[in-house]
């Protein structure tokens, strides 16, 4: 019989290897709509978690006005 771990171990593993082939190439700009993206922002989603408000502010900010790129140094 194999064990609970094992199952999920699978599960997860299928499932973050579809996140990463439905993902496009990255693209300089578009880093925090992707974050934006993975985020649950229904803060009626779950009741018994901690209050994340302040960090939900923030992602959607950032993704409304992203900050400028940073050059590399040469």
């Amino acid at each position: 019989m194999i064990s609970v771990n094992v199952l999920l171990f699978k599960f997860f593993r299928s499932a973050e290897k579809e996140l990463v082939a439905d993902t496009d190439p990255m693209e300089p700009g578009t880093e925090w709509e992707r974050i934006a993206k993975l985020c649950d922002f229904n803060p009626k989603a779950s009741k018994h978690t901690k209050d994340i408000s302040r960090m939900r502010s923030i992602i959607l900010q950032v993704k409304q006005t992203p900050p400028a790129p940073i050059k590399p140094k040469q």
